[in-house]
């Protein structure tokens, strides 16, 4: 009966989406006339661009979906956790929120995404885009997407950079990556490098909003406090980004993650979200 009631209702949130998208399609179509008498409306380019992305966005959602739920979480939360996060209608809302304004920022943004991948290309060698293995809510794994910033080597060289290792807690962080390349050290500090993103937000791995998701190699040394943080979706921005970043320690980073789940809302999200817009332009504790 569970398993029916959420497909009904991740099929609901799908008739929405496409819904809200039809609507959005036809506001943003450009009259034609062909004979006085018989108007017709031509789309856009980027309006059937938008659509398409946003259908695409709930159809992949929802396939993976049902693959994530035959996947086990790593560990169970508990039971005092079980109950925190959107629900019903809310989850429901964010998600379309989630699939409209990605579809709509990388339409928007697709240009200049072309060419920070050719900049990337032409300045050192290794694909433009960079895949990584990484963990979601209730310690699922994922393939998250970003702008290559380092060297097409940088995850065979870590193992010898970890004494300089400049974070506490089970993360890795070096002020002055020698891994990074020029264009890398521009596309870091002004978020650029994590543009692509939006691709994983349409397919359901990642919010716009929530904790960023850890490597399965942190993961592995969280304690039950720290592995909280995967109760909910993993998001692109969070308090924790715009509360300072790599300033920040990662025992304060993990609380403010907690903070977020506990009193998670579409209001909190929207103010995250308005935040990060100055922290990306000053580029705030970017490295």
């Amino acid at each position: 009966m569970k398993e029916s009631y959420n497909t009904t209702r991740f099929a609901r949130c799908g008739a929405i989406v496409v819904g809200l998208y039809v609507v959005l399609h036809i506001l943003t179509a450009t009259p034609a006339i062909t004979d006085e008498s018989q108007p017709f409306m031509a789309p856009e380019p980027g309006g059937i661009l938008t659509l398409g992305l946003g259908a695409g966005g709930v159809i992949g959602y929802l396939v993976r979906r049902r693959k994530f739920a035959a996947q086990a979480p790593l560990e169970p939360v508990s039971e005092d956790w079980e109950h925190v996060g959107l629900t019903g209608w809310k989850a429901t809302i964010k998600r379309i929120i989630d699939v409209c304004l990605a579809s709509i920022t990388l339409v928007i943004l697709l240009p200049l995404m072309v060419a920070i991948a050719i900049v990337i290309k032409l300045d050192s060698k290794g694909p433009a885009l960079f895949k990584q293995t990484r963990v979601g809510k209730s310690g699922r794994k994922f393939i998250l997407y970003k702008f290559r910033s380092m060297l097409h080597n940088a995850e065979q060289i870590r193992d010898s950079l970890m004494h300089l290792n400049e974070a506490d807690g089970p993360v890795f962080k070096i002020g002055r990556d020698p891994r990074i390349t020029r264009t890398g050290s521009f596309i870091r500090k002004t978020s650029l490098d994590e543009l692509p993103q939006l691709i994983n937000v349409l397919r359901g791995d990642m919010s716009l909003v929530g904790p960023r998701p850890p490597l399965p190699c942190e993961v592995e040394k969280y304690s039950e406090r720290q592995w909280r943080r995967l109760k909910v979706t993993p998001g692109v921005t969070c308090i924790w980004q715009v509360s300072g970043r790599s300033d920040v320690p990662f025992d304060r980073w993990v609380e403010m993650d907690i903070e977020y789940i506990r009193n998670q809302s579409l209001w909190l999200d929207f103010k995250i979200l308005l935040k990060t817009i100055p922290t990306v332009l000053l580029q705030r504790g970017a490295r």
